[in-house]
């Protein structure tokens, strides 16, 4: 991948941190299954199978129990979206990279949810007795009070931790050491956060490249067959156009760089691709073909900047 990054006169990178911030999300919840080891030996032994083959999983809570089930779905909402509005940052667990033009936004929507999670939950914590009450009953012989934390301790299971926190930076080093060793953490902290921003440049390649390849695929015809749904054309949906478009929506607002190669490529995928109607392409086998055409040559384009893989 080539991607240049925006300097100073001394040839550092330091102008990303006037572009973005790093900004940390951990979402934690009581998991609600339970695997019971005693239950996974008697099914095995029922069976005649070999120890270790099988495992049995007890739901801890009713059917009923939706509240529950309204914050894991929000949980996985919340997490899918962040990581669709940052870049990967480094291999640090959980920092990503967000565009300071993007904080305001980042921060409403995230301030909405948190607010929704912490109703739901406080409205799961006062109903958890009675879900309990109603679990007993329903797993009878099955049921072991030591699976159930506390109706005091519940709402502790669940939390979101958002933290914000500034790239790093040279040049502010105040340690008691000699000036060839500060010397050597400073080159450190900036080839780390050089490595970084590379690799944030590379995820969100990697997004236009995954969109692009995917309309690819999915808009060659197997054996020349038509758009009658007949055996051997491949089955694709609106989300593979709506994909396009999001991604293209959200990289306008992810270049941190201001990369004009990633721009232009952006820029070229939403005209090409981006505009097409779904419906049209499973009724067109020849607009299929022109639209194949046109991904690959964008994919051929792109190999001069990024190559899948490295």
């Amino acid at each position: 991948m080539n991607a240049s990054l925006p300097t100073t006169p001394d040839g550092t990178a330091s102008s990303i941190h006037a572009r973005a911030v790093l900004v940390y999300f951990h979402a934690s919840s009581w998991i609600a299954r339970k695997l019971d080891p005693q239950a996974s030996r008697h099914v095995e032994s029922h069976y005649g199978a070999t120890r270790g083959s099988g495992t049995a999983i007890k739901k801890l809570l009713p059917g009923e129990a939706t509240v529950y089930q309204a914050i894991v779905t929000l949980i996985g909402e919340v997490r899918s979206w962040h990581k669709a509005h940052t870049l990967a940052w480094g291999n640090n667990d959980g920092w990503r990279l967000l565009p300071t033009k993007e904080f305001t936004e980042y921060s409403l929507w995230m301030r909405g949810k948190i607010a929704e999670f912490d109703r739901l939950c406080d409205t799961f914590a006062k109903d958890y007795p009675r879900l309990v009450e109603q679990a007993k009953a329903a797993l009878n012989g099955w049921w072991q009070d030591r699976d159930y934390p506390s109706p005091d301790a519940i709402r502790g299971k669940f939390a979101i931790q958002l933290e914000f926190a500034p790239l790093p930076a040279t040049g502010d080093l105040r340690l008691d050491l000699g000036a060839d060793q500060i010397a050597a953490i400073e080159a450190n902290v900036k080839d780390r956060l050089t490595e970084a921003v590379q690799g944030a440049v590379k995820d969100a390649w990697e997004r236009l490249h995954g969109v692009v390849a995917k309309v690819a695929e999915r808009c060659t015809d197997e054996g020349g067959t038509a758009a009658d749904g007949k055996r051997g054309q491949k089955i694709f949906r609106d989300t593979l156009i709506e994909n396009v478009v999001e991604v293209c929506d959200t990289l306008r607002r992810l270049n941190v760089t201001d990369d004009p190669d990633l721009e232009a490529m952006r820029a070229r995928v939403e005209k090409d691709l981006a505009r097409i109607e779904p419906a049209d392409l499973r009724d067109d086998a020849s607009l299929r073909k022109v639209t194949a055409d046109k991904a690959n040559d964008i994919l051929d384009a792109m190999s001069g900047f990024y190559a899948a893989g490295e």
